[in-house]
């Protein structure tokens, strides 16, 4: 014997048979609410003016057709350091007392630190403040 099993789901403000779920979100906190069409058309447009003047901060892309785009799918391309660059930074760090590794990324600090120096023209300016310092001994207590 065959069983089907039919599950209704109910608009959840008025009872009537729900055609859709509607995400959104109010003062970071996320629902969902079961509407009829006529209803999420309802919602829809109680929350227009209020949608439009506020900025988008996540959720679904906008979907564009293909060969298409809007200003919401462009992205800067990042700036890609070259490799006599972070050589120079390298050296220059380790020259002025700063730990940096010999691959991966450099901390910003350092390269703020390059960058000013050669803006002032002398490589003594920018010296890491804890270079040449004996670090402080530590010792364990007991009871």
């Amino acid at each position: 014997m065959a069983k089907r099993i039919s599950i209704e789901i109910s608009d959840d403000t008025d009872g009537s048979r729900a055609d859709q779920t509607v995400p959104f979100g109010l003062d970071g906190v996320s629902y969902e609410i079961d509407l009829s069409t006529v209803n999420a058309r309802a919602l829809r447009s109680a929350m227009e003016p209020y949608v439009a003047a506020a900025r988008r901060t996540g959720g679904r892309r906008i979907r564009v057709a293909v060969g298409q785009s809007t200003d919401d799918t462009k992205q800067e391309p990042r700036a890609a350091t070259d490799y006599a660059a972070t050589h120079d930074i390298r050296t220059w760090a380790r020259e002025n007392g700063y730990e940096v590794a010999d691959q991966g990324r450099i901390a910003k600090t350092v390269v703020e630190a390059f960058n000013s120096s050669r803006r002032d023209g002398t490589s003594s300016t920018a010296r890491n403040p804890r270079a040449g310092r004996t670090p402080k001994r530590r010792t364990m207590r007991t009871k």
